[in-house]
């Protein structure tokens, strides 16, 4: 018997996902009330046709002696990692609470049409034990040597993986633009009016 434990399952690099996963939903909330959780929990996303491919690759390798594997992703990293990777190359900013106050803002802000609703009862009876596993990683050398042994080829950075997180979610609506975004795009439209404007000004007779 061989167990295949993936973390979480993220949009395929074509942008496909939906809006029922469990990562589209919090991430969507985060960024659309430009709030986000202080917490060393271990985040592990990868793809959905990564982790396919490599249980199919764990699969076949019949004379490992390994039980489980651990599909996850090979570095450390957390949300507020991936938050500010979300800030540093989208420009949406976020005010960071510990997770008791990220709760509660939660529940206040979360309204019954929001995405995210169906899943408050379970972070409000999470949160402790979120806040007691901070220090909890993953072990997934088996899931590395299954990799090596086949010659797989190594996985997407967690840049690419946020890149088709996004995509999905600008394309769905389920987030807005950007205030930077929307700030360049208004100097942008100031520039090429006064570009216009010098362009119309008539020539002065000497």
């Amino acid at each position: 018997v061989r167990i295949y434990r993936p973390a979480f399952i993220t949009a395929s690099a074509a942008g496909v996902a939906s809006s029922d996963d469990i990562v589209i939903r919090l991430l969507a909330f985060m960024i659309c009330y430009g709030m986000a959780v202080k917490a060393e929990n271990q985040i592990s996303f990868l793809p959905a046709e990564i982790v396919a491919d490599n249980i199919v690759t764990a699969f076949n390798q019949r004379s490992t002696t390994a039980r489980t594997f651990h599909i996850t992703a090979d570095t450390y990293y957390n949300m507020m990692d991936i938050t500010r990777l979300i800030t540093r190359e989208y420009g949406y900013e976020f005010v960071y609470h510990d997770i008791r106050k990220f709760a509660a803002e939660m529940k206040r802000l979360c309204t019954s049409d929001n995405l995210l609703y169906p899943l408050l009862d379970f972070f409000n009876r999470s949160q402790e034990k979120i806040a007691a596993m901070q220090q909890k990683r993953y072990d997934n050398e088996n899931y590395r040597d299954a990799r090596r042994l086949s010659g797989r080829p190594s996985e997407p950075s967690l840049e690419e993986i946020v890149s088709y997180l996004m995509a999905y979610m600008r394309r769905e609506g389920l987030i807005r633009g950007s205030r930077s975004n929307q700030i360049d795009e208004i100097e942008a439209s100031v520039d090429e009016h006064q570009e216009d404007y010098v362009q119309q000004e008539p020539t002065p007779r000497i």
